[in-house]
Formats: C-alpha cells, sequence, structure tokens
C-alpha cells in the first residue's frame, strides 16, 4: 500500500487536501506514519485528509510525541464503500491527533475500524461520526484523554469505550 512517513522531528503542512490510497476497494495497507518528537503533519485544505478510501487495513500511526492537526476533515474509509480493518492510532506521551476547525469532522468508516488512543496520548475533535458497522472508539491508559467539544453520530451500535483509566472529556 501507500504510506506517507514524518519522522525525525520533521514537519509536513499542505494548504489543500492530502488523500493516501488508491481510490477503489483494491487500495490494501495505505499508512500514514508521524512519530517522533517534534514530528508534525499539517493539513489546512477543507476536504483535509483521507486514507484508506474503500480499501482495508489502512492505518494513522501517531507515535512517540508525534502530532497531527487537521482544518478540514479526516476520513478514514469511504462515503459509499467503507472498507474493513482501519484504523488511527494515537500512542505515547506527547502525541495527539486534532480535527478542530469550525465544521471539521472526524469521519470512521467501515467493519471492524477503529479509532484508539493510549499511553498518555491525547486526541480533540469537534465533531465526530463513526460509521457503519462494529466501529469503535476506545481510550485507555491513565494520562489518555478522548475530547470532544462539539456533537457525535454514531449510527449503526459503534462501540465506545474507556479503559485503564482512559477518559473520554466533552465541553
Amino acid at each position: 500500500g501507500n504510506k506517507f512517513v514524518v519522522t525525525n522531528g520533521a514537519s509536513a503542512v499542505f494548504t489543500g487536501n492530502l488523500s493516501i490510497h488508491e481510490s477503489d476497494t483494491a487500495s490494501v495497507g495505505a499508512k500514514v506514519i508521524v512519530t517522533g518528537t517534534g514530528s508534525v503533519l499539517t493539513v489546512y485544505g477543507a476536504g483535509g485528509m483521507s486514507t484508506g478510501g474503500g480499501g482495508k487495513n489502512a492505518r494513522l500511526l501517531i507515535e512517540n510525541g508525534g502530532v497531527v492537526s487537521f482544518g478540514g476533515n479526516f476520513q478514514l474509509g469511504h462515503d459509499t464503500s467503507p472498507g474493513s480493518n482501519n484504523m488511527v492510532i494515537v500512542s505515547g506521551p506527547g502525541s495527539s491527533l486534532s480535527v478542530n476547525t469550525g465544521s471539521s469532522h472526524l469521519y470512521l468508516r467501515g467493519t471492524n475500524c477503529g479509532y484508539v488512543v493510549r499511553d498518555r496520548a491525547v486526541g480533540n475533535f469537534n465533531d465526530f461520526q463513526i460509521g457503519v458497522g462494529r466501529t469503535f472508539v476506545r481510550v485507555e491508559d491513565p494520562g489518555s484523554v478522548i475530547t470532544l467539544s462539539g456533537q457525535g453520530y454514531s449510527p449503526d451500535g459503534a462501540v465506545f469505550m474507556a479503559t485503564n483509566g482512559g477518559k473520554f472529556v466533552t465541553t
């Protein structure tokens, strides 16, 4: 699959949109990895970023102090062909994912797709839409927090879990 990596204190800024996937259901394993203290990915485009398309096993991995911020939407999976086993994982002290401008949304779509914040990492967003089929949002470990300042929409039985000291906060 396609891969985009920001590491070793580097930064990448996109003033438009960023897509890491093939546009059909054949996409397998597209990855965006932001890892290491000082490593930053910023996407300002109104369409934001999409990873995975209608494929499977896509990952947005934010680790070891990496920071990702979107001024537009972030979409894992696709509207009409949502894919499967796609994940957002934010892990490690100082790591964060923020989708936080105006009407920006975090979209997770597909079977067995999830958003995990763990090991003292944080996630901040205005609104989210957790979509079709066995999707989940999990925050785990002391010091790990997901903050929602807008509203959430979750059809079709998505699961929200706070385990081992992780917290959901609404403002």
